[in-house]
């Protein structure tokens, strides 16, 4: 793996180890999907196949994460069923909220 490469896995570690779990939410991508947060899935393209593919996974998977935020978002406000519609609000708003800043990139809708 290159410098830089390297680099960016060893932040991405840091951000898991230290900033990620006392946060007390995670993105919204992996509240919908189940699979790897967002920080995961640009380390797997960072560590797999270098610099390149690793920045351009950051966009694509801003705009995956803000989609899942889009969805979460819709969920919360077709919800029926009123415990269900409380258990899935709070972790809706949750992801919904990461999803619109995980990334640190804007978007309009």
């Amino acid at each position: 793996m290159r410098f830089l490469a390297s680099s960016a896995v060893s932040a991405i570690n840091w951000y898991q180890r230290e900033i990620s779990p006392k946060k007390g939410f995670c993105c919204a991508y992996h509240v919908l999907y189940g699979q790897g947060s967002c920080s995961n899935v640009v380390k797997k393209a960072f560590h797999n196949h270098g610099t390149i593919a690793g920045v351009l996974s950051v966009f694509s998977q801003a705009r995956k994460c803000y989609s899942a935020f889009v969805a979460l978002s819709e969920q919360e406000h077709d919800s029926s069923d009123k415990e269900t519609e409380n258990n899935a609000s709070f972790c809706a708003k949750w992801a919904a909220f990461e999803g619109a800043w995980c990334c640190f990139i804007p978007f309009i809708n």
